[in-house]
């Protein structure tokens, strides 16, 4: 939905992409509503290398998914440098006051480095990170062989909705 050279394809998987996390907010939002009550806004996590807005950003704006609540774009990027498995404090920066109750999005969780270093960089602006929602983790199956086992397991469990 990010990178593909054809602009259909993009805004067919930016639809889908949409559709995926509208699904998961509206079948989930009693159980995320208990466990974290509500939120005043959702923040996608900045991109370390493309110009705002966030392409889930857009995808969610174009295709609207209006189960998540307002959709704000509180983080820049800073001048910190966020690197594989090492978060920096200084890698975003808020774009504006934030004192509210914040649900952080991400696309694609690899390591947290960029998840942790926005959650910090609200916090540290006075918001309330109730939790980050990933829609992706990349996992490299090629990494150790415990990771390849894992991977293995977790794709002979059928998918479903509800687990």
């Amino acid at each position: 939905y990010k990178d593909s050279d054809d602009a259909s394809t993009r805004r067919r998987l930016s639809r889908a992409v949409a559709a995926l996390i509208e699904r998961f907010f509206i079948q989930h939002s009693e159980s995320l509503a208990h466990r974290l009550g509500s939120w005043d806004t959702v923040c996608v996590v900045p991109s370390t290398d493309r110009e705002p807005p966030h392409p889930l950003a857009r995808a969610l704006s174009d295709h609207g998914a209006g189960s998540l609540g307002p959709l704000e774009q509180l983080l820049r990027r800073g001048p910190g440098e966020v690197a594989h498995r090492k978060p920096d404090s200084r890698a975003f920066e808020p774009t504006t006051a934030v004192a509210d109750r914040v649900l952080l999005l991400n696309d694609v969780f690899t390591t947290g480095a960029r998840s942790q270093s926005a959650a910090f960089a609200l916090s540290e602006a006075g918001a309330e990170v109730l939790a980050i929602v990933v829609v992706a983790r990349r996992i490299n199956p090629d990494w150790r062989p415990e990771v390849a086992e894992w991977w293995n397991r977790q794709l002979a469990i059928p998918f479903s909705w509800s687990t």
